[in-house]
């Protein structure tokens, strides 16, 4: 089956600009935020805790909010390199909901037989897991162990 073999998340280089653009603006805001009221609230000391502490809970999530977006497009950006493209056949499907969950059968490089699982909620993924059928264009490095679906 799909062991050692994972699927990568094909980051759009526009989403994870956006997603590196939401975590500066609340690391930024946060620690304004934090600033402010330790300078000019007039609360008391341990309100101001309260609010310092959040702080540094909302920039902690944040950082590690930025380094998962680096780290998913520093892996799409590597199987883009080391990857070769092939085409997949649709063994098998389901629908759950709006989701489609698909068995894939990539051709056999290097006599590796294996079958990978895909879920999607694309239209177009539905529709092969409706009807059980189709074919997908992959991205796999067989190296890495990593792969994924082309929409």
């Amino acid at each position: 089956m799909t062991t050692g073999f994972r699927e990568i998340d094909l980051t759009k280089r526009n989403s994870a600009q956006f997603q590196r653009y939401g975590a500066f603006t609340a690391i930024y805001w946060a620690m304004a935020g934090g600033i402010v009221v330790a300078l000019f609230s007039g609360l008391s000391w341990w309100a101001i805790v309260l609010w310092e502490l959040l702080a540094l809970l909302v920039v902690g999530l944040s950082v590690l909010w930025l380094r998962s977006v680096d780290r998913s497009a520093g892996d799409a950006l590597r199987l883009y390199w080391t990857g070769s493209p092939m085409t997949g056949l649709v063994m098998d499907g389901t629908v759950h909901g709006a989701t489609g969950e698909l068995t894939i059968s990539p051709p056999a490089p290097l006599n590796i037989f294996l079958t990978l699982q895909h879920q999607c909620d694309r239209d177009s993924c539905v529709r092969m897991a409706r009807d059980r059928l189709g074919v997908l264009r992959l991205v796999m490095d067989t190296d890495n162990g990593t792969w994924a679906v082309l929409h």
